[in-house]
């Protein structure tokens, strides 16, 4: 019931208020004819666009002139357009131009573009690049963003002055600002393309989009085509971040080198029994080998006197000792074997460890040392048995 009211208030109301163009049609024409001017240029609208009467450009041309003759700019510059269009008479670009400059020279802005194009195409006049350019730059400063739009792309090009990527992008934003969706289109190619240096997707994008919100539909396919773009660049970015995270060699084999290094240190302070008394000279490895496997004899030792009688009585005490006993020398033997042993697990389990481990190289070696000194506590047990 209640949409059944609305349906009929809404139908009653449109019966009561008929159109406006149709209401003020009878009213105008009486106007129109007695010279006034706003209604004649309401009649001439009127038939142009077929608003509350039947479409007749020949009756649009002909009130339009009757105002135009009388001054006013309104007139004016739609009569110019119907005479370069070709709507109630012959094509007239001469006409056209002649009407344009009347109303721009009263500052109607839209005129004063159309007057710009016809300079810039030399249609109905001579081509002339700064003509064009003037009535752009009038055009623009009045706000009109069609204007700024025209001016941008003479910057762009070069025409009638120097070529200013900067100063046409400039333009551009001043038209798109102003909402005119072709300077909002002009703006985003310039960043998609790069003119003025680095190319900015994201800014084209968002200027295309304006664009077709502001119901500019041809700018859908390059506001396609720079999503496409990004999405593109949004992957290659993530690539490049995931992939320093993948496996880097060379640093970790300098890493273990260095491990490896520290490892043997630690190894030579720690058992001093089986390290070879190396001596600092200029030979090959072959040579040292053979002069430290060499004992030396009391005399080469630099050791005071009570060491050096110490250590003399020590090695008669041993030299009687393997005299005594047959077996020393097969149980030195066995010990040498043991020490070896032990040594090379220790090597065995820190190479196992560097690789395999989680844990950091320091505290892999601390374990190593441990190791160490174990072994070095059975060696000393050993020989004690022995001796």
């Amino acid at each position: 019931m209640r949409r059944f009211f609305w349906i009929a208030f809404v139908l009653t109301l449109f019966a009561v208020l008929p159109a406006q163009g149709a209401t003020n049609i009878p009213q105008a024409l009486a106007q129109a004819k007695s010279g006034v001017v706003g209604a004649q240029v309401q009649l001439g609208h009127a038939y142009q666009y077929g608003k509350g009467v039947k479409q007749d450009y020949q009756k649009a041309l002909f009130w339009y002139e009757k105002a135009a003759k009388q001054g006013e700019a309104e007139a004016q510059r739609p009569l110019g357009a119907m005479y370069e269009m070709g709507l109630g008479a012959a094509q007239d670009f001469g006409k056209a131009a002649f009407w344009y400059e009347k109303a721009a020279q009263q500052g109607l802005a839209r005129a004063q573009v159309n007057l710009g194009i016809l300079y810039e195409k030399g249609q109905g006049v001579e081509k002339d690049y700064q003509k064009a350019l003037s009535w752009y730059q009038k055009a623009a400063e009045r706000g009109y963003g069609r204007g700024a739009n025209h001016l941008g792309m003479l910057y762009e090009k070069g025409f009638g002055v120097k070529k200013d990527i900067f100063q046409a992008r400039q333009l551009y934003k001043q038209g798109a600002m102003a909402k005119y969706s072709k300077a909002m289109l002009n703006l985003g190619r310039i960043y998609e393309q790069g003119l003025e240096g680095e190319k900015n997707l994201e800014e084209a994008a968002y200027w295309y989009q304006r664009a077709v919100k502001s119901g500019y539909k041809k700018v859908i396919p390059d506001l396609n085509r720079v999503k496409s773009l990004l999405a593109a660049k949004l992957a290659e970015e993530r690539i490049e971040i995931e992939s320093p995270k993948k496996v880097q060699i060379q640093p970790e084999l300098e890493e273990k080198a260095e491990v490896e290094e520290v490892a043997l240190e630690v190894i030579e302070v720690e058992s001093p029994q089986i390290s070879l008394d190396r001596k600092k000279v200029d030979t090959p490895s072959e040579t040292i080998v053979e002069e430290t496997n060499k004992p030396l004899s009391v005399e080469e030792r630099d050791l005071s006197p009570q060491e050096t009688e110490k250590i003399q009585s020590h090695d008669m005490g041993e030299k009687n000792r393997a005299s005594l006993d047959p077996d020393t020398a097969r149980n030195s033997y066995f010990v040498s074997l043991i020490i070896i042993g032990n040594l090379s697990l220790a090597l065995l389990f820190w190479f196992f460890m560097t690789r395999r481990s989680k844990r950091s190289s320091t505290a892999i070696i601390a374990e190593i040392g441990s190791e160490i000194r174990v072994i070095r506590k059975q060696v000393e047990e050993l020989k004690d048995d022995i001796g």
